[in-house]
């Protein structure tokens, strides 16, 4: 069987939050485009991360850490009250099954139209 890769954009039905499933977050909140500003100064609670913040939320980053089974993305959510940051990961995993296909490779990248998870299938 050849390889086959498909791209779905991040949405709840395909991710998790944090590790729990994403029907208990409201994805309004998420700033997919660090546009958000927080109304205090944010240099303390950020102090010693690789992250450059002033009060504006920084452009959603992919983290390579897990890389042998998905990237995942780092997002800020609800930042103008509390200047989060959550985990968003996708629901495939390599080595898992969908359909008769197994899963190689999950990445996550930026479009003009948003995020993706892109998943090579063997």
């Amino acid at each position: 069987m050849s390889e086959l890769i498909k791209e779905y954009k991040v949405a709840p039905d395909n991710s998790t939050v944090c590790g729990y499933p994403s029907k208990y977050f409201d994805w309004g909140k998420f700033d997919w485009k660090g546009e958000t500003y927080h109304s205090q100064d944010l240099q303390k609670l950020f102090r010693g991360l690789k992250v450059n913040i002033d009060s504006k939320a920084p452009k959603p980053w992919i983290d390579h850490s897990s890389q042998l089974y998905y990237d995942y993305l780092h997002v800020p959510y609800e930042w103008a009250e509390h200047g989060t940051i959550y985990r968003v990961r996708p629901k495939y995993k390599a080595g898992n099954k969908r359909g008769k296909r197994i899963i190689t490779k999950v990445q996550a990248i930026e479009k003009l139209d948003g995020w993706y998870w892109v998943v090579t299938y063997k």
